[in-house]
C-alpha cells in the first residue's frame, strides 16, 4: 500500500471549512455508531480506505464521546483499525491514548509504525516520553518509519529529544545515527563544517562514521574542503567509517564530477587512485566491495579488476557479491562465466543479490527472461530452469560471447 495518499487522507481528512461543519447535521455519537464506524476503519485497500478514511472523519467530527471506544480499538487484531484509531484519538488530543500509542511504535505492522510515529508527536509538549521515542524510531528496520520519525522530531524542534540524538549518534545502525547528527547540525549548528569535522575526530568510531555518512546528505556544498575530509576518512582505523566514506564519495563524485573543477578533480582522482587498491585487499565486505566498485570507475583499472570482481561472487557476504555484480557490469566484459555466475545468484536468500544478478544477465546476454526476483522461491526455480535452457540453446549456437 502506497503510504502517500494514506497520510493525504490523515492528514487533511475532516479540513472542509467551519461553515460547512456548522450547516451538517450533528453527528450521531450512540455507542452502536461508534462501534459500526471504528470496524469501517478496516481499511485495507483503495476501497476499503476510502470507507476507512469517512469513518475516520464522522469518529473525529463525533469527538471526545468517541475516545473511550476508540481507545480499545488500539488493541484491536486489526492493524488498520488501530492505525485509523491512533490518528483519530491523537487528532483529538486524547492524552489517555499516549501509553498505548507508545506500545504501537513497536508493532509488528510496517504502516501502522509510520502513522503512530508522525502523530504521536502532537502529545511531545505533553508527555516527556515522546520525544526520546522518536528518537528510538529514528533505529526501525523500514525506512518510511525513519523518515517519519525525522520529520515529526522536527515538527516538535528537537524539544525535549537532544540528549537521546547525542546518545543515538554513537549507536547503531548507521542509518539511525546519521539522522540523528543531521538533526542535531540542523537545529544548532552555525557553522556544519566545523561540527562535522569535530564529529569526525571523536574516539568513538560511531560517531566518525555518523560524521562522514552526514556529509552524504547535503547539508554543506562539496568543495576541496569536503573531499579533504572524505578523503582522510580514507586513513580512519575503523573499516566501517572507511567503507561510509568510499560510499559518500561514489555517491557525491557521480553528481559532480563533470562539474568540479579540473584541478580538485584531479586531485581527488590521484588520491583514490593511491588509497582505493589497499581497500579492495580489506577483509571488511562493505569496504571491499564498494572500494572495487569506485576504482571501476577508472577505465584502466577496469581489467585487473575483472577477476578480482568474479572471485568475489563466491563470498558469503550479500553485500560484497552486490557491489562485484555492480563492478563487473562497469568492466563491460560479457562472458559465459559472468552468465553462470548471474544464473547461479538468481534463488540467492537476498532479494538485493537477486535483482542485481538479474540485472547482469539481462546486459551480458541481452536477453528478456520471464522471471521475477521478488517471486516465491518456487516460482523462482521454474523460471531458473527455463532460463538455464534457454541460455543452453543459446551457448551451443554461440562463438565466445553470451
Amino acid at each position: 500500500m502506497k503510504l502517500a495518499p494514506l497520510f493525504l487522507a490523515l492528514t487533511f481528512a475532516a479540513t472542509s471549512s467551519a461553515a460547512a461543519r456548522r450547516s451538517s447535521p450533528p453527528a450521531d455519537a450512540s455507542p452502536e455508531r461508534i462501534a459500526e464506524l471504528i470496524e469501517q476503519l478496516d481499511g485495507a485497500g483503495m476501497e476499503k480506505q476510502v470507507r476507512a478514511k469517512h469513518a475516520y472523519q464522522e469518529l473525529k467530527e463525533i469527538g471526545k464521546p468517541a475516545a473511550p471506544q476508540l481507545l480499545k480499538a488500539l488493541h484491536h487484531k486489526s492493524p488498520w483499525i488501530r492505525l485509523w484509531s491512533a490518528a483519530a484519538l491523537a487528532s483529538m488530543g486524547e492524552r489517555r491514548a499516549v501509553t498505548p500509542m507508545l506500545k504501537l511504535l513497536k508493532d509488528p505492522h510496517s504502516t501502522l509504525r509510520v502513522i503512530v510515529t508522525y502523530h504521536i508527536s502532537a502529545f511531545a509538549s505533553k508527555d516527556k516520553r515522546i520525544a526520546p521515542a522518536l528518537v528510538e524510531q529514528l533505529a526501525d528496520p523500514t525506512p518510511d518509519v525513519r523518515k517519519w520519525a525525522e520529520k515529526a522530531l522536527l515538527r516538535i524542534k528537537l524539544r525535549g529529544a537532544e540528549d537521546a540524538l547525542k546518545k543515538m549518534v554513537r549507536q547503531d545502525p548507521p542509518e539511525a545515527r546519521t539522522s540523528a547528527l543531521k538533526l542535531l547540525l540542523q537545529n544548532r549548528s552555525h557553522d556544519i563544517p566545523a561540527d562535522i569535522k569535530k564529529a569526525m575526530a571523536s574516539e568513538d568510531w560511531r560517531e566518525r562514521s555518523a560524521g562522514v555518512r552526514v556529509i552524504g546528505e547535503a547539508l554543506i556544498h562539496a568543495n576541496e574542503d569536503t573531499f579533504d575530509m572524505l578523503l582522510g576518512a580514507l586513513d580512519d582505523p575503523n573499516d566501517e567509517v572507511k567503507a561510509d566514506a568510499v560510499e559518500v564519495l561514489t555517491g557525491v563524485l557521480a553528481q559532480i564530477m563533470q562539474r568540479m573543477p579540473d584541478d580538485l578533480r584531479t586531485k581527488v582522482l590521484a588520491e583514490l587512485d593511491r588509497k582505493l587498491p589497499a581497500c579492495v585487499e580489506s577483509e571488511n565486505p562493505r569496504l571491499r566491495g564498494a572500494a572495487m566498485y569506485l576504482l571501476s570507475a577508472q577505465t584502466d583499472r577496469r581489467d585487473a579488476l575483472y577477476p578480482v570482481a568474479l572471485k568475489a561472487l563466491d563470498s558469503p557476504d550479500p553485500v560484497l557479491r552486490v557491489f562485484a555484480f555492480k563492478t563487473l557490469g562497469r568492466c563491460g566484459r560479457k562472458t559465459w562465466t559472468l552468465v553462470d555466475k548471474a544464473v547461479a545468484n538468481l534463488n540467492h536468500e537476498n532479494a538485493e543479490v537477486r535483482n542485481t544478478a538479474y540485472a547482469v544477465l539481462r546486459w551480458a546476454t541481452g536477453a528478456q527472461f520471464d522471471y521475477k526476483p521478488g517471486a516465491p522461491e518456487e516460482a523462482r526455480t521454474q523460471a531458473i530452469e527455463s532460463i538455464k535452457k534457454t541460455l543452453a540453446e543459446k551457448r551451443n549456437a554461440a562463438d565466445t560471447q553470451p
